[in-house]
């Protein structure tokens, strides 16, 4: 894939040579779809709350008695079914909005991201302290109406922040921090050489990382673990429990009274 330089007067027909893992792989809607959905569930704040019935500051005095009149009977304004009373199961202001997405679906959405952009893709040298005046002139010529820059730095550069800070409609972030929501919004992407290498070591390091681990041992050749022998116990000698003899009651023995003569 190739990218056309930027120069001084924007007029150059030079183009760069940048890595296909980026610019030139298979989009995936549904997946860019639902990274989108994940960057923008986490911005929320979740700090909606409705009133309930017991929060609402109405009168709670009875409308009318409680027979003879033909309506149903009410005791207060506060319930939900009349207007300007509470609202039943509503948000309370303690709900987590924020949705979770693999590292590898990330790097997957950002390629799909920066294909989708690749014609929107430009390349410009910002390194050179001299240089950023002209290259403030070259941003300035992309500023049409509404439309947003993103500029993707490799590092944060403070030199650079204080040049093109306050320029209309223009975001400027690393390479490590932008997401595919930043590149999907933007009507222009200008990076450099070195933020698009950090780019593509960021999406090789978690897309193509094999899952499967080759098996490098045979299954036959197993390895035996040597078993510990353990000594025998000596055998305890068992005293043997006499049994007690059988308790025989004595017989009864008969006594004669003497006569009395």
């Amino acid at each position: 894939m190739q990218l056309p330089v930027l120069t001084t007067s924007s007029t150059s027909d030079i183009k760069a040579t940048v890595s296909d893992a980026l610019f030139a792989v298979e989009t995936s809607p549904v997946l860019l779809a639902q990274a989108i959905r994940v960057y923008l569930a986490r911005l929320r704040q979740g700090t909606s709350k409705t009133k309930t019935r017991s929060e609402v500051n109405r009168t709670k005095k009875k409308w009318f008695k409680q027979k003879g009149t033909g309506n149903a009977r009410h005791g207060a304004r506060t319930p939900n079914i009349f207007v300007g009373g509470g609202v039943s199961h509503g948000p309370n202001g303690l709900q987590n909005w924020s949705l979770e997405l693999s590292p590898r679906m990330r790097a997957q959405a950002l390629a799909s991201a920066l294909t989708a952009q690749a014609e929107h893709c430009f390349l410009l040298e910002l390194g050179q302290a001299a240089n950023l005046k002209t290259a403030r002139k070259t941003l300035t010529g992309f500023q049409v109406n509404d439309e947003q820059i993103l500029v993707i730095l490799p590092e944060t550069n403070i030199e650079i922040m204080r040049v093109i800070r306050n320029m209309a409609n223009l975001h400027v972030m690393t390479a490590s921090q932008v997401t595919a929501l930043d590149i999907v919004h933007a009507h222009t992407i200008i990076l450099t050489a070195e933020s698009v290498a950090k780019l593509e070591a960021r999406v090789l390091a978690k897309s193509l990382k094999s899952v499967a681990k080759p098996v490098t041992a045979a299954k036959s050749s197993k390895i035996v673990k040597p078993v510990k022998t353990v000594p025998a116990k000596k055998a305890v000698a068992v005293k043997s429990v006499k049994t007690a003899k059988s308790v025989t009651k004595p017989k009864a023995v008969k006594v004669t009274k003497p006569k009395i003569t």
